[in-house]
């Protein structure tokens, strides 16, 4: 059973680099960085904004900052799935997340806009599982994140939008390389 396992998800990986390792495509080895071992900062320093925000978000943000590395060399991405910050991410169906960067404390960056907003939805309104899942993917030897996700815009009102985008994580913001098919979305009717 335990065998089965382990090639099941050989497997399942195989297929999700397949779809990433397209010469023509942005790869993660073309955004190596060289991964820090600090000093690292002990406590977060919120902007004036994020002093605003609700006490788990910090309490999370101050638990996240002293784990390791996990993204371009430095940084930490955190990734708040299943309404664990419904004030910051707007509904439970939601996914959000911030970068941490590890040497100052400071929060420097949600993921990065699309289609007017930085959360993405895990499941529909109705409560099933949108048909691309949302799943980044990110290292931390690599500045890339490759994603793919669908959302709405924040106002709420518009179409719903997904694709796959990678994006190089630079001087604290996102630069998007290469937006690539749009995903399979079940638009009703």
């Amino acid at each position: 059973m335990k065998c089965n396992n382990i090639l099941l998800c050989f497997a399942l990986l195989s297929s999700a680099c397949s779809v990433l390792a397209d010469k023509d495509n942005p790869q993660f080895p073309d955004f190596t960085v060289a991964v820090s071992k600090g000093p690292f900062a002990k406590k977060i320093a919120l902007s004036s904004d994020q002093q605003s925000y609700t006490y788990k978000w910090k309490q999370t943000m101050q638990r996240e900052l002293v784990k390791p590395v996990n993204f371009a060399g430095h940084y930490r991405l955190y990734l708040s799935w299943n309404g664990e910050l419904p004030k910051e991410c707007g509904d439970d169906r939601w996914v959000c997340g911030w970068v941490i960067d590890k040497t100052s404390g400071e929060i420097v960056s949600e993921l990065p806009a699309y289609n007017g907003n930085h959360a993405y939805f895990s499941y529909h309104d109705n409560g099933t599982p949108v048909p691309e899942e949302f799943a980044p993917d990110f290292y931390p030897r690599s500045s890339m994140l490759w994603m793919n996700g669908s959302n709405i815009p924040a106002s709420g009102n518009g179409d719903n939008k997904c694709n796959y985008i990678s994006y190089n994580f630079n001087n604290n913001r996102f630069t998007t390389l290469e937006i690539g098919d749009e995903c399979d979305v079940d638009h009703g009717g």
